[in-house]
């Protein structure tokens, strides 16, 4: 890619829908331009690097949840576990070959699991698994928010300016075992894991809430922004 805005791949199942525009806006509101990519076109590309040639940088969006098979576990039922297999058979491997070929990446909730499990990493299958009231993390239908801890000196300390962030969340899973690479740089006061990222890599950063559903928070929107600079420097070759 040379010109213009950076290409940014964005997952999805579906780009009618209104959770996958929401993706589209924070990434043209970041000065990015939005190229969706559903399971359908990786099984058309025939491989994961193959997808990746015509982007500077990915958007790993949220969804259902991923196989326990893909990260070593077997499904326990009864759980709510909303295995969306057709999606991250496929996804998990374009996760993977971003991170080998230190594309610029952001994972959002889902997207933060699919980043976990591509580096090798594992889920908890459901937060009740832990201890954790599923509902503090999770609401019946409406977004719940709370504080999450940021490590100092870590990429998302930089991106959000601060240590304490408050955020909104809607998930029952989260990361269990930390990918090859992967370090945990914001958790719940639960003790929940809330952002993994890369240091090795140029920009690969995952986060377990939704900073596309809260646009007018200028430290949700830097993690857009950050996406895209990144791609940015990436297309022109400097880190």
């Amino acid at each position: 890619m040379t010109d213009g805005a950076p290409r940014i791949g964005v997952t999805t199942n579906d780009p009618t829908t209104q959770t996958a525009r929401r993706y589209a806006a924070a990434v043209e509101a970041a000065g990015g331009k939005p190229a969706w990519i559903t399971p359908a076109d990786l099984r058309a590309a025939g491989d994961a690097g193959t997808a990746l040639r015509r982007l500077d940088g990915l958007l790993l969006s949220g969804g259902r949840d991923i196989d326990p098979r893909m990260y070593g576990e077997v499904l326990i039922p009864g759980i709510g576990v909303d295995v969306d297999a057709t999606r991250y058979e496929v996804e998990v491997l374009l996760a993977r070959a971003a991170l080998e070929e230190d594309m610029p990446v952001l994972g959002i909730c889902g997207g933060m699991q699919c980043l976990n499990v591509a580096s090798g990493g594992s889920l908890h299958q459901d937060l009740s698994l832990i201890g954790v009231n599923p509902a503090s993390h999770k609401g019946s239908g409406e977004m719940v928010y709370h504080i999450v801890r940021v490590v100092s000196a870590s990429l998302l300390a930089h991106v959000v300016s601060g240590e304490d962030l408050q955020v909104n969340s809607s998930h029952h899973q989260a990361v269990k075992r930390p990918g090859k690479g992967a370090a945990v740089t914001a958790s719940a006061a639960d003790g929940v894991i809330e952002t993994i990222e890369f240091p090795a890599s140029r920009f690969a950063i995952g986060v377990e809430w939704h900073p596309e559903r809260m646009p007018d928070v200028k430290r949700q929107s830097r993690l857009f922004r950050a996406l895209i600079a990144a791609a940015r420097a990436a297309r022109s070759g400097s880190r």
